[in-house]
């Protein structure tokens, strides 16, 4: 991911990821990334285009829910607004054109690396071993399927109930990705693989 090598660049260390906060087993908020740099801890808003004057408010908010400094990475600022904003609420923001100029062949296969590194361990991270018929049936499909909704009607189940089956898959620690819909079904086509075995 090009936002975490931007902040080890910069000397940031990646502590977690996709971090959920909770209050009362109440879902409050999701903050990209934790990141340390000089004892200081960063709740980090990834944006994919420029930042604007609503993303600022959420780096802000998530923030300060764990008490910790908002940092948010994006393509520049949206307008003037934005900056000024970020500027008033001490929300530190990096910029990815200020590094990917900079990127030099080997920083650029290290990036690569990294990146392919971590999306392999995640696919191969599934566990099959407490799986039942059930649960065999839906992997197949969604192994089997372009989308999930061509998998929902090949089980003959709507995609809120395929859903459901996904997030138990997930609980048992079958499914371990995160992301669209070909990522789980990378992993499902790894884990029929491991099944023939």
């Amino acid at each position: 991911m090009l936002a975490e090598f931007v902040l080890e660049l910069k000397g940031y260390e990646v502590k977690q990821r996709r971090y959920v906060v909770q209050r009362d087993g109440i879902k409050l908020a999701e903050i990209d990334i934790i990141a340390e740099k000089d004892g200081k801890t960063y709740a980090v808003e990834i944006k994919s285009g420029r930042i604007s004057v609503t993303d600022i408010r959420q780096a802000f908010s998530n923030a300060r829910l764990i008490n910790a400094q908002p940092l948010i990475i994006g393509r520049g600022f949206a307008d003037d607004s934005a900056k000024r904003y970020a500027e008033e609420l001490s929300v530190e923001t990096l910029l990815y054109p200020d590094y990917i100029v900079f990127l030099g062949p080997e920083e650029l296969q290290a990036l690569l690396e990294k990146s392919l590194t971590r999306f392999f361990l995640e696919i191969f991270s599934g566990n099959p071993k407490t799986l039942s018929d059930e649960d065999w049936e839906i992997i197949n499909a969604i192994a089997a399927n372009k989308t999930l909704a061509e998998a929902a009607v090949k089980l003959g189940m709507s995609e809120k109930e395929l859903g459901k089956k996904i997030g138990e898959l997930k609980n048992k620690g079958a499914i371990t990705v995160k992301g669209g819909y070909n990522k789980l079904r990378l992993q499902c086509i790894y884990l029929k693989f491991l099944q023939k075995r």
